[in-house]
């Protein structure tokens, strides 16, 4: 534990004896955002270690943050499935477009003796 520079009024030994009386304080910061139940491990878990009497884990707080990050990420995957589904239809929609504009070629294609491939070549080269 670093030492803090010692005040003017206060003595060396006055320093140590609030070292032995003030509890101390610790704060863990963790890699990933944990879910409730989660949470209720850890402080399960660090109550269990001697020397530790009490331990906050501002659950009330983690609750709200929680839930709105839940949301935000169910909404998020909705948004995206809607997207996705409409950018299909999209280009659906645009390939039979395109068959119908191209149709009299398609079937001169067909009739020389092209393959399926060669006549939607024009489609896939963009």
């Amino acid at each position: 534990m670093p030492t803090a520079p010692v005040p003017a009024k206060m003595s060396a030994k006055t320093l140590e004896l609030l070292k032995v009386r003030l509890p101390y304080f610790y704060n863990i910061y963790l890699d990933d955002f944990p879910t409730l139940s989660q949470l209720r491990q850890i402080r399960l878990e660090l109550l269990q270690i001697k020397g530790i009497k009490n331990i906050e884990v501002f659950s009330k707080n983690h609750t709200k943050i929680y839930s709105t990050l839940k949301i935000t990420q169910n909404v998020s995957i909705i948004l995206f499935l809607a997207i996705l589904i409409f950018s299909i239809l999209i280009f659906s929609k645009q390939v039979r477009i395109w068959s119908y504009e191209q149709r009299e070629k398609i079937e001169v294609m067909q009739l020389h003796g092209a393959t399926l491939f060669y006549t939607f070549k024009p489609i896939m080269i963009i």
